[in-house]
């Protein structure tokens, strides 16, 4: 059974490859959300979802961070780099908070880890 389509539910909608679906590229734009940890002197979203691949890289609406507080975890874990281009963005004032972050994904031999462009609190507990 589909539903009407409409602006709203537009978000919810993929469209892949007729081979299916691929990895992202790396630098792609994305939106993902987890849980704020630290990991020595760095950062992750931990119990991540999968990553969203974003068109543009604008701030996040009112109704774009009401959907990713209703997002569930995953079990992802996403390194965050560039922190101190978020200005005076606290870290530890948001750790164990739902967090979504946005900005280009990056691959290497270590990994995958998101450049942080923006990072909003959509939850105060990653606990159900």
């Amino acid at each position: 059974v589909g539903s009407e389509l409409s602006a709203s539910s537009m978000s919810a909608i993929r469209i892949q490859r007729q081979d299916g679906p691929k990895p992202l590229p790396n630098y792609a734009i994305i939106s993902v959300v987890g849980c704020m940890a630290q990991d020595g002197d760095n950062w992750t979203l931990t119990k991540a979802s999968d990553p969203s691949r974003l068109r543009v890289a604008e701030k996040a609406t009112p109704d774009e961070l009401k959907a990713a507080g209703a997002k569930p975890l995953g079990t992802m874990t996403f390194p965050l780099q560039n922190l101190a281009m978020l200005g005076a963005f606290d870290a530890q004032a948001h750790k164990g908070h739902k967090m979504m972050a946005k900005g280009p994904l990056i691959r290497n031999s270590s990994g995958e880890r998101v450049s942080v462009t923006e990072l909003e609190m959509v939850g105060s507990s990653c606990e159900p």
